[in-house]
Parts: structure tokens; sequence; C-alpha cells
């Protein structure tokens, strides 16, 4: 039987270890009526970095800053790979160097766009190179500690051991009332803004978002992600920050994806863009008749396509020519709770391209920005109240043999516990025959999995 990674998690951060940090796979087939092409097939867990890489504040370090960091990430997983390289190559199985996250704002060091205020108090990008994990196969249900030495793999599993049995059972903090950051008629003035753009020609697509906001008292921060990892979706995330805060992601949606490097030097890349979403019926064929429905829904199908375009053009930036193809086009991909419209955009990336330029190339991921996406971003800018910080960025791992895998950091809490607050993200992409009825009501759709798993008092109002 696997661990309980969860509980493992908040075992470790209770005995002091540094930069938790677990990539929790729901198991592969978490879909429901369709393959999910072994998504969350796999989970990780780690902690105890030897080396991290931070972006503070993307304003402050500047395009030259962030470069620097990226070229030194880099080499720091270029170092650790020759070190692992017969291994990992003999397992055959994913093997993490590094994990951490890519915050939204870290997309300023890549184009021009307008000066914000900023918000949030998370870095801007910190990612932590790893001298072991623990890795969970839930096809099989094997684990295996991966070390890139006999020591780092001893001292990994000397503190999975103690962090087991008094980890179970810790109390998930109490979390009070959720409050939306901007009012219903706020939003819709704002969508209203955004459709005027769209009217006058200057963008085909903006996703435009606010979030809610809690106060969180003390207590386990890995069990408040258990409670709100229950949807079970294919790509969830906890990592633990500076300062007792910490991540807490249960994303659906995949952004990146690259294949270790096989025997003639070639790695696959894909993402996989949602755009359309709907909320699953109460009987199989109410259910049945709401997918049809999002299939058919033309104003989803416009935000689909545009979306699809837009990944083409990212990965044709990175790829060999020619090899950048759609696959299993405008799919619905059924989770416990919603409907999702999902493409998966894939290539072969050219040898050269390491992930400082990957990232470069196609962060953030256009299905959160928008179409074109510099001006959408632009736009998102001037219009969002609040800088996004972890939200819409990227969480995941760097890997041996070239290899990494990044979700969409939707569906993301991040707690500040010095501050005793929870936020959380919502949105949705805005076309021309958008109305801020609907937009607002699919909002509210998708936080209602938060006010869920919170609970009373925790519904949205």
């Amino acid at each position: 039987m696997s661990a309980d990674l969860v509980a493992l998690a908040a075992g470790l951060e209770r005995d002091g270890a540094r930069a938790v940090c677990l990539l929790d796979g729901a198991g592969a087939g978490t879909g429901v009526g369709g393959d999910d092409g072994g998504l969350g097939r796999y989970s990780f867990l780690g902690c105890e970095p030897d080396a991290v890489v931070v972006v503070e504040d993307v304003e402050v370090a500047g395009a030259a800053g962030v470069a620097a960091a990226l070229a030194r990430l880099d080499g720091l997983l270029a170092e650790a790979d020759a070190e692992v390289a017969e291994q990992a190559a003999a397992d055959g199985g994913p093997w993490p160097l590094a994990m951490g996250f890519v915050g939204y704002e870290l997309g300023r060091a890549f184009e021009r766009l307008p000066a914000v205020r900023r918000t949030h108090a998370t870095p801007d990008l910190a990612v932590y190179r790893l001298p072991a994990v623990l890795r969970v196969d839930h096809a099989t249900g094997t684990q295996r500690v991966l070390a890139r030495s006999p020591a780092a793999g001893a001292a990994l599993e000397a503190r999975l051991a103690a962090a087991g049995p008094a980890g179970q059972g810790l109390a998930a903090p109490e979390v009070g009332a959720l409050s939306w950051g901007v009012t219903e008629a706020a939003y819709a003035a704002a969508v209203e803004r955004v459709l005027e753009y769209l009217r006058a020609g200057d963008a085909y697509q903006v996703n435009y978002t606010t979030r809610l906001e809690a106060e969180v008292g003390p207590g386990a921060l890995p069990e408040l992600y258990r409670a709100l990892r229950a949807a079970a979706p294919p790509l969830g995330a906890y990592l633990a920050l500076d300062g007792g805060g910490a991540i807490l992601s249960t994303s659906p949606e995949l952004f990146l994806r690259v294949s270790p490097r096989d025997a003639a030097g070639l790695r696959r890349v894909e993402t996989r863009p949602i755009k359309g979403t709907r909320a699953r019926g109460p009987s199989a064929a109410a259910d049945a008749a709401e997918a049809a429905a999002l299939r058919a829904d033309p104003k989803e199908r416009a935000e689909h396509l545009m979306i699809v375009d837009l990944e083409r053009n990212d990965l044709g930036r990175v790829c060999e020519v020619g090899s950048v193809h759609v696959e299993d086009y405008g799919r619905v991909v059924t989770l416990p709770t919603l409907h999702h419209v999902v493409s998966t955009v894939a290539g072969t990336l050219r040898p050269e391209v390491g992930p400082a330029a990957l990232l470069a190339a196609t962060f953030p991921c256009g299905s959160i920005t928008g179409a074109p996406k510099v001006r959408a971003m632009q736009l998102i800018a001037e219009l969002e109240a609040q800088t996004r910080g972890v939200y819409t960025g990227a969480i995941g791992y760097f890997g041996a043999r070239g290899a990494l895998e990044l979700s969409v950091a939707i569906r993301t809490a991040v707690v500040d516990r010095a501050a005793g607050r929870l936020s959380f993200g919502v949105g949705g992409g805005i076309v021309v025959d958008s109305t801020p009825a609907h937009e607002w009501a699919e909002c509210r759709l998708k936080a209602a999995g938060l006010a869920r798993a919170l609970g009373p008092p925790g519904a949205p109002p």
C-alpha cells in the first residue's frame, strides 16, 4: 500500500524539515470517460534542498536578473543530471531533481508590460534542488527513494520514518468565511471594459481573474491540502514556503510535460490547455447532456480554438520545424465536479532547449492569459486589481534526462501564515459574446469546490 504522503508531509513540517515539496498525483485514470495519458500516475515527496533558485521580485531583478536565475537553474539541473544519469536511464521512470513554482509575474521578464502595484507576498520564482525524493507509482503501488547519493537516500528515509506515525491525525487549521476580492458589480464592470477592448479589436480573448480570501488559524497545512484535493485532480501539489506559508494546488491542467531524452536524444514536449467548463449533471443522463452541450457550445469552442492556436505558436518557437501538432482536439474530460474541454498540443523539442529557454518561449500558459498573449497580459495588468503571484503560474518538477512536468496553477490556494490569510484565484476567458452574468456564474462554479472542501462557514457569498 502506498504511503500517506500528506501525513508524511505534515510530519516532516512538524519535525522542522525545510521546503517540504509534495507533487501529488491522484492516480492515472483520474479523468472519467477518457485517457489522461498517465497524468497523475506518480507522486513525489522531498525536502531539505541543497540549492535554491529564487527570484523574490521580478521588477527588482529585472530581465537580466531573471535570465541569470534561470541560467543558474539550468546549471544546477545539469550538474545533478550528470550525477544520476546511469541510474535514471536504468530506472526508466520520472526522476525529479528539483521541485518548485513559477509565479505568473515572472512573465514580466519575457514581455513588455505596464508597471503594476505588487500585492502578493510570495516569490516570483522558487525552485528547490533536492538530494533525494520519494516516488510513489500509483499504477503499480510501488514506492522508491530516488537519491543522488547513498547518504542522501538514507537521510530522507530516516526523516520519513520519523515523520510517519506521528504525522497521522494532525489537525488542519480552521478557515473562516470566504470573501470575494471584488463585488459582483465591480466584476461586471471589469468584464464590460474587457468587452470594449475586444470589440475594438485589441484582443480576441482575455482571461480576467479575481480571488477569494479567508482567515486561517493554526494547524497542519498539509491536512488542509488533503481536504482541498478531495476532488482528485491529476496534478495536486503542496509546497511549503519560508515563513510558514504554503501553496495548496489541485490543478486539472497540464502546462508542460517534457519526456526524458530517448536513445536518439529526442524529447517530446506537450501542453494540454483547458478552455471550456461546465458543472456535472445530477444524474447520468443529465451529466451526459451537460458534456454534450459543452462540446457543442459555439462560445466555448471559439475560446478553445484560440488558445490551441496560441499554444501551437508558442511550442513552435522551441520545437523542430514541422513537428508541432494537435492531438485529441476538443475532447471533454470529466472530473468529479466539472467537465472541461481539453486538447493536447505536442512537438519534438530542439536538442539545445533547456528549461530556461522553454519557459521564456511559453510562459505563462496561454489558457490563463488570452490571445494574443502579450496584449492580453497588458490588459490583465491594467484591469486586475491584484497581482496574481503563484496563481496561474506553474508548479511541478524538473527532472533527469531533460524531463519536466509543470501544471498550470489554477484551483490553487496560497496561505500566508504570518498574515493568517488564505487566497484562492478564480477567473475565465472573456470573448466578444461573453456576458458579465455568465462569467460571474462560471467564477462561482469554479470556487464551489473550495467552498465545499472548507465547509461552513466557507461558502462563497
